[in-house]
């Protein structure tokens, strides 16, 4: 679809002035975001890349964790790129953002310059003002592929806008929605995203279902790539025992409350989680689409309102991943904030025909900007107190670690895998995380993984297990269960060596 020339105007040039502004409110936000640090989910996945690639560790197979391979791929990416560097990594940040507002710009072009600047600053804003401990979360790496589908399947012109993507267009978008499940498995769902695009094929179902196939192949495809280096790596069959066995209890648990519910105590759950998470600016949001819904079609009629098939289909398909979830933590409502910040650029686009509406699109801009978030100018306590546990267990290790120790977390929350990652500690059994041990205790293959635990310490002595009183899953009676072997076995074999606000640190008696 060619957007039709818009002459520049009195409103149109009071958007242009509302972009330029908040172009230089993202550029000062991406540079004191340089001094961010990493978060504990980036820190968790940054220590597996490190143990992979620096200590020959293989993934699932020494490596017990639950996300998705494609997710391991991109943090090794990251480790090669800046052998985890906090500097290097918010530089790596930074650029992977510049390619996501490239991609989203190129996805949202068919609706004018200002429609695709709009969505890029908005999108942009909206990923930095989440602040450092949303930074390098996975839900982040799946807009990257989710804007170059777009970018594949919008509409160029009026008779690709009724026929949809071609064959060639329709397998790449699917890759793209291929690649993002492997970071996230729900993101598969982007592939009706593609089939949206052919919805305005005049009820030719045919279109329709060519679309489809064409779109699952090349997920399929990327499927099959990521399997084939599974198996070549030798982590295969773990990754096969993980994720049918281990998935579905992890996807059981419910946070805030942290749990495990069925049934119609689950939906209940779910049903809250949405009229929470849809409150406050979210609910802002959803008016902002809705208004560049409705701009769209009263001022450009009902051709260009189908033109924008795909990013409502964006915006519906996002909505369903926290819920799939079940967890509703604030990352997981990135995507679906992303496709209201595209929905709302809409207000922006060219070639609108009613002046008397144009004229509050500055508005609407400034509105929709006010109310994302601004955790990139404010102080975060929370966060200060995690990077003083960080600092202050990374500095008893560092001191303290012999060449060929090693050491264990009992830990969720990337605190001390942060520390390890810092000391370059090796870790001495495959369990980077103790969540797994807490829930579901009464199952047979969480009882296999606490034995299994109990069996490494037991052979393997580490030098030092580092321990994170952080309330979490323990937090919830419902969640947790009493693991008494572990605690016997410290008590028996591992004395206190250190302890600080929130942590302790304990030494194997036989290694002091």
């Amino acid at each position: 679809m060619t957007a039709a020339r818009d002459p520049v105007s009195g409103p149109s040039r009071a958007v242009v002035g509302v972009l330029l502004l908040l172009s230089v409110v993202l550029a000062a936000a991406a540079y004191r975001s340089l001094g961010w640090r990493m978060n504990g989910d980036a820190a968790t996945m940054l220590y597996a890349a490190f143990l992979q690639r620096g200590e020959g560790f293989v993934l699932y197979r020494d490596i017990f964790d639950m996300n998705a391979p494609g997710a391991h791929a991109v943090y090794r990416g990251l480790w090669a790129a800046t052998a985890g560097g906090e500097r290097a990594l918010r530089v790596a940040d930074l650029g992977i953002g510049l390619g996501l507002l490239a991609a989203t710009a190129a996805a949202m072009r068919p609706f004018g310059r200002r429609s695709a600047w709009a969505a890029a600053v908005l999108a942009g804003l909206l990923y930095l003002g989440s602040g450092d401990a949303l930074s390098l979360q996975r839900e982040y790496f799946v807009l990257v592929p989710a804007a170059l589908l777009l970018a594949l399947v919008m509409p160029r012109d009026e008779g690709y806008g009724r026929a949809g993507p071609g064959a060639l267009a329709a397998v790449l978008a699917g890759a793209c929605a291929g690649v993002a499940s492997t970071i996230k498995p729900q993101a598969g769902l982007l592939v009706f995203v593609v089939m949206a695009a052919g919805f305005d094929s005049r009820g030719r179902t045919r279109a329709w279902i060519r679309i489809g196939a064409a779109a699952a192949a090349g997920a399929a495809a990327v499927w099959a790539g990521v399997l084939l280096w599974l198996w070549r790596i030798g982590a295969l069959p773990s990754f096969i025992d993980i994720a049918s066995r281990y998935w579905p209890l992890y996807e059981a648990l419910t946070s805030r409350p942290y749990g495990v519910l069925s049934g119609w105590d689950r939906a209940a759950y779910v049903a809250g989680g949405y009229a929470r998470g849809l409150s406050g600016a979210r609910a802002i949001w959803l008016a902002a689409a809705a208004a560049g819904l409705i701009w769209i079609r009263a001022s450009s009629g009902v051709e260009r309102l189908r033109a924008a098939g795909p990013l409502v289909a964006l915006a519906a398909v996002t909505l369903v991943f926290p819920g799939a979830s079940g967890k509703f933590w604030e990352y997981q409502w990135l995507p679906f904030g992303y496709a209201m910040m595209l929905l709302a650029a809409l207000v922006a686009a060219d070639g609108v025909r009613l002046p008397r509406w144009r004229a509050a699109a500055p508005a609407v801009l400034l509105v929709v900007a006010a109310f994302l978030p601004h955790r990139a100018w404010t102080f975060q306590p929370g966060r200060q107190e995690a990077l003083a546990r960080v600092d202050g267990m990374r500095a008893f290790v560092a001191e303290h670690l012999r060449p060929g120790d090693t050491v264990q977390p009992l830990d969720w929350t990337g605190t001390a895998l942060h520390a390890m990652l810092a000391a370059r500690a090796r870790a001495a059994t495959p369990f980077l995380e103790d969540v797994h041990f807490y829930h579901h205790a009464g199952h047979p293959y969480v009882q296999g993984l606490r034995a299994s635990l109990v069996r490494r310490l037991e052979r393997e002595r580490p030098r030092f297990i580092l321990q994170v009183d952080q309330p979490g899953w323990a937090a919830c009676p419902d969640a947790v269960h009493p693991f008494p072997t572990l605690g016997a076995l410290l008590e028996r074999d591992y004395v206190a060596a250190a302890r600080g606000t929130g942590w302790q640190i304990f030494e194997c008696r036989s290694r002091r």
